[in-house]
């Protein structure tokens, strides 16, 4: 890479133009992330490599499957360093665990257990007047295991993660070709978690996650579901 660094920073500028299009914020979350493991990088392919799982950690959840698949073909070295691993961290374990936990990262202890099944992760989306997304308060459908959002006329693709979110716009067409799969939270459940809706309009649990609407707020509502063991709560 010191050889060809015209092509380097090529590399580098482009994706963090992209980046900050995106959101202003990521590229300084990215050249951290990436800043852990400059040291092993040996060609331009791990830069690309390394550079996709980086932009994944820095919020753009939508490559999380593209970065799993990367992270796979590293260095076990080089993808520690990039996820902030303890040495000691049995790496294939972490990763089997972190493709079926979407909110595991580093610093979840290895034998963690929840204090509670349900947890405020993030809230996700605004409304178009304040710079946001949706024109109407959205409804969040399910469908062959990802989330959609709907607001007004509009559609767009949820992803969501320990490390971020993003909406992708879709076809509204497209949506009618999934297996929609809308239910209700359980609303006294949820009450002590938010204090500040009176109103669950929407809502979708898929695996490790439920997603919810209200008619009283712009943002989906984001939450963590931990498994509860046989005998009581993990």
């Amino acid at each position: 890479m010191q050889r060809e660094p015209a092509l380097t920073l090529k590399q580098t500028a482009n994706l963090l133009s992209h980046l900050y299009g995106l959101n202003p914020g990521h590229p300084e979350k990215w050249l951290e992330i990436m800043s852990r493991v400059t040291n092993l990088l040996d060609n331009h392919p791990q830069l690309s490599q390394t550079g996709l799982v980086g932009a994944w950690m820095s919020g753009l959840a939508h490559y999380r499957d593209s970065a799993m698949k990367q992270l796979a073909m590293l260095p076990e070295a080089l993808a520690k360093g990039l996820l902030g691993l303890p040495v000691d961290r049995d790496f294939q374990v972490f990763l089997d665990e972190l493709r079926r936990n979407r909110w595991l990262t580093a610093q979840s202890p290895a034998d963690a257990k929840p204090a509670s099944i349900h947890r405020i992760e993030t809230r996700v989306g605004a409304c178009a007047l304040l710079g946001g997304d949706f024109p109407v308060p959205p409804e969040v459908v399910g469908g062959d295991g990802q989330f959609f959002v709907r607001s007004g006329e509009l559609v767009w693709q949820m992803h969501v993660d320990a490390f971020g979110s993003s909406l992708i716009p879709c076809d509204p067409e497209g949506l009618k070709h999934h297996e929609i799969a809308t239910e209700r939270a359980d609303k006294s459940l949820l009450q002590s978690l938010l204090a500040d809706i009176s109103d669950i309009s929407s809502s979708v649990h898929l695996a490790d996650t439920l997603a919810l609407t209200s008619r009283e707020t712009f943002a989906v509502i984001v939450l963590s579901v931990a498994v509860v063991q046989s005998g009581g709560a993990a």
